[in-house]
């Protein structure tokens, strides 16, 4: 059971880690707890509806896998017995961490919402509700849950373990941040790599360029302006403008 729910939460965490990449960043390190992962909660220079797009990221990932173990079930029902666990696991996962609570990407949602429509200290605030008001709810729902089965079974257990959980990712915060992308390739070029060349112009956004970076695949750039051509950029290049850049401006801010 414990290695069924470790490897959901790294299917959690990739979830996060491929939107991440979308957007120019990567995750060098993670910390698993049993209620999932925990990571920054914010990368700076990215908007608002990135950030909850990202925070979204993980549960969805979990819940594709539940709709596709449940598709498994009707098509091939044999598979039942040995997808029941991650089933249940992937549900947990996704179910917990939308809650707004610290250290849950339910939390980070709700903190990027009234960031916007308020400002951070007002978040952290509401944050700290909300987290409180979580942990009550779970205590209450074990609690509940003992007095209606009359017995202290596995699930009020595991609701109060998961409070526990919560009131230590409040008090407890320790995050590993996200850090701008790059590929190593020096190993794959040693025995040859293809070289993909795209065409783009001058007016397109660095989020949109990110795209084309590839693992096994060397990028050149080549930037037009009125169908001239302006710019020839490396992919080590690209990498130089991607440390300092703002990923919603035009490549051309950053092009002499």
């Amino acid at each position: 059971m414990f290695l069924v729910y470790t490897l959901v939460a790294i299917v959690h965490e990739f979830g996060h880690a491929m939107y991440a990449a979308k957007l120019g960043y990567k995750l060098n390190r993670i910390q698993l707890m049993p209620y999932g992962t925990i990571i920054d909660g914010d990368i700076e220079g990215i908007s608002i509806k990135d950030e909850i797009f990202l925070s979204l990221a993980g549960p969805f990932t979990n819940l594709a896998c539940v709709v596709l173990f449940a598709g498994m079930w009707w098509f091939f029902p044999a598979t039942y017995a040995y997808t029941e666990l991650a089933f249940t696991a992937s549900l947990t996962i996704c179910m917990m961490n939308i809650l707004p609570a610290y250290s849950l990407d339910g939390g980070r949602i709700v903190f990027c919402i009234f960031s916007k429509w308020k400002n951070r200290k007002v978040a952290e605030i509401i944050l700290l509700c909300t987290t409180i008001v979580s942990i009550i709810t779970l205590v209450a729902f074990g609690i509940v849950n003992i007095v209606l089965t009359k017995t202290i079974n596995s699930i009020a257990i595991s609701l109060f373990i998961f409070a526990l959980f919560v009131l230590f990712g409040a008090f407890s915060r320790e995050k590993y941040k996200y850090e701008r992308l790059k590929y190593d390739k020096s190993k794959v070029m040693r025995r040859g790599i293809e070289v993909k060349k795209i065409a783009i112009d001058s007016s397109t956004i660095i989020k949109n360029i990110i795209q084309f970076l590839e693992h096994n695949r060397m990028l050149e750039i080549e930037v037009f302006s009125e169908n001239n051509l302006v710019a020839m950029l490396s992919e080590e290049e690209f990498y130089q403008i991607l440390q300092v850049a703002n990923i919603y401006q035009p490549i051309a801010n950053y092009i002499d």
